[in-house]
């Protein structure tokens, strides 16, 4: 569970650039490699998740699904984010914009969070 058991800290001035931050690619890529330096502190999730919400129209399906990975991946769980993420591939998916993949991979990092969208 992110919080107390970070096992490695992201300096502060990182978390305060994040506010610049115009490219939801960024976004992606900043949360992937959290993910992959498995850094759990509140914080920065926290900064990361109010930026998800801010560009969530302009995610990918493919994006949705590293997004949510990201999170399962250290143990993040923002039922706001993860509900934001949800509706966002539900409405690439009734749009035909999505492939498998991706389906099953968000739906596997949701399992991960035990977060099952209605």
């Amino acid at each position: 569970q992110v919080g107390a058991s970070s096992t490695q800290k992201v300096p502060q001035a990182s978390v305060m650039m994040w506010h610049q931050i115009t490219n939801p690619k960024d976004i992606v890529a900043q949360t992937a490699y959290l993910a992959k330096a498995q850094v759990k502190d509140e914080e920065v999730w926290h900064q990361l998740g109010v930026q998800i919400m801010r560009f969530l129209p302009h995610f990918s399906n493919v994006d949705i699904s590293v997004l949510a990975g990201g999170m399962a991946a250290v143990g993040w769980r923002d039922s706001v984010v993860l509900a934001g993420l949800a509706e966002a591939l539900r409405h690439h998916t009734m749009v035909r914009r999505t492939k498998v993949r991706s389906i099953a991979l968000t739906m596997q990092a949701f399992r991960r969070l035990s977060y099952y969208p209605a």
